[in-house]
């Protein structure tokens, strides 16, 4: 991925087997002629999940692809679900990266309906 192109991020927070707090950040450039190659950047675990402890990930994982310098400018989309923790992380890094915008996506809001439905008939 060159420093020069601009980027999407999501990251999504999941528990392991052992119940500890997982965050995986998958990221991909931003091209209209083509589709890209998405690719899982990094897995953080937490001690906690919040909008501090999100933004801490999405800042982590844009070092390792600009170890240099972080190109703020070229983060342009943040793709994550509709947690109250998501979308105040998202509101503190837009303060960072001025050109991003925030899209909570729907297919996250259908697991959680699929989740309870499983959870209430076995």
């Amino acid at each position: 991925m060159s420093v020069k192109n601009k980027i999407w991020v999501s990251i999504d927070e999941t528990s392991d087997v052992d119940g500890r707090f997982v965050a995986n950040v998958v990221v991909d450039n931003l091209k209209h002629e083509q589709p890209g190659e998405i690719f899982l950047l990094a897995c953080e675990v937490l001690e906690r999940v919040n909008n501090s402890s999100i933004a801490v990930v999405f800042n982590n994982a844009v070092n390792l692809l600009w170890p240099d310098k972080v190109e703020q400018e070229n983060a342009l989309l943040f793709v994550s679900d509709a947690a109250p923790y998501m979308i105040k992380a998202a509101k503190v890094l837009q303060l960072l990266y001025p050109k991003m915008i925030h899209v909570t996506c729907l297919v996250y809001t259908l697991q959680r309906v699929a989740e309870e439905v499983h959870a209430s008939y076995p």
